[in-house]
């Protein structure tokens, strides 16, 4: 409705307002600031992929961008686990903040540039803004998710009341949504965007992977720093293998997509994020890193770049060119929402391991 390129730059700008404002922000504020901070993402990824899926017609070149741009997050991940383990142990970790309000102003300026403006056809004048489908499902997933983290931290875990009433109001407000999707002219997401063939397992094959990576990497931090003692920055460094293998798998991803077997491709990516946290679970203090670490931290993330490049590529081609940017947007919404699934029920499963 307002065009890919103006949603893109809007979320741009608004990420790097709150971005600067959490360089300053302490406390609470801080924690709410991060939170906003996120709705600059949550609108300029989705419709950086639907620049890109309209862009490109079907095809390998296609493929390569999109491998391109998935290999921005191994790249930008590693980078900033290099910068933030500089400045947490030097200038302080609020410089993270800083340079990464000066990597946005720059994006920014390069978007304005180079993203080329939405052509008539692709902006739909005649669809208006699903306030109430945004409010509801925001609200929904807000108390779905807080609800997840917020039970480890609580004295009686997921029996506390405020815990049950917040999964139960999040139920309502989810289905409130569904209902509602299902009755507004213009809505927020068509629920007929489920019914395009496997496009309801493209998206639990994503839910259910990065649910793994982020459990996977979270676990992985705090054995290397709590079981073997390393400083921030050392632990940087072991991770750095994650950016480069992701690089290159990345690089690989965009050749081979379109060559191999989609299934086939997903199912090595599937054995080898399978594999990475069992050499986790194997492995022991006085076993070396290169043994075990190294090899788990490079098969994750061969697993979650294969598993994004495919699944993504899929979500675009399987829906029609007016529709991809709302698809993209499901696609982000489903991968972050795994990632929050899976640390709540890791962490449930540790709390539980631990109390014995």
């Amino acid at each position: 409705m307002f065009g890919r390129r103006r949603v893109f730059l809007i979320g741009c700008i608004w990420m790097s307002i709150w971005t600067l404002i959490c360089g300053f922000a302490s406390g609470k504020f801080l924690l709410v600031s991060r939170g906003l901070q996120g709705i600059g993402a949550a609108l300029n990824v989705p419709a950086a992929v639907g620049i890109l899926g309209s862009c490109y017609e079907d095809g390998p070149r296609k493929n390569k961008a999109l491998a391109a741009f998935g290999a921005g997050a191994p790249v930008g991940g590693g980078v900033g686990l290099v910068l933030g383990g500089v400045f947490t142990q030097t200038l302080g970790w609020r410089w993270s903040f800083y340079v990464s309000f000066m990597i946005n102003v720059v994006i920014i300026i390069l978007g304005v540039l180079s993203v080329p403006n939405d052509t008539p056809e692709q902006i739909d004048t005649n669809r208006s803004v699903d306030y109430g489908g945004a409010m509801l499902s925001a609200a929904g997933l807000l108390a779905f998710t807080y609800a997840l983290t917020a039970a480890q931290s609580s004295t009686n875990g997921w029996k506390t009341p405020h815990i049950i009433a917040l999964l139960i109001l999040s139920v309502v407000l989810l289905g409130g949504f569904l209902y509602l999707e299902s009755r507004v002219t213009s809505p927020l997401m068509p629920l007929g965007i489920w019914s395009y063939p496997y496009f309801k397992a493209i998206h639990f094959i994503a839910l259910m992977e990065y649910a793994s990576f982020a459990s996977f990497v979270f676990y992985a931090t705090l054995y290397s720093q709590n079981i073997d003692e390393a400083s921030p920055l050392t632990t940087t460094v072991r991770f750095l293998p994650m950016a480069t293998v992701g690089l290159l798998g990345n690089i690989v991803a965009g050749y081979i997509v379109g060559v191999v077997s989609g299934q086939l491709l997903l199912i090595i990516a599937m054995t080898a994020s399978a594999a990475a946290p069992t050499l986790y679970a194997l492995t022991q203090p006085d076993i070396t890193y290169w043994a075990m670490s190294f090899p788990a931290l490079c098969l994750v993330v061969i697993g979650v770049d294969l598993t994004y490049n495919i699944t993504n590529l899929f979500v675009l081609t399987s829906v029609p060119p007016h529709q991809q940017s709302i698809a993209a947007g499901v696609f982000n919404t489903v991968t972050q929402v795994g990632s929050t699934v899976g640390l709540a029920v890791t962490s449930a499963i540790a709390a539980g391991v631990s109390a014995g």
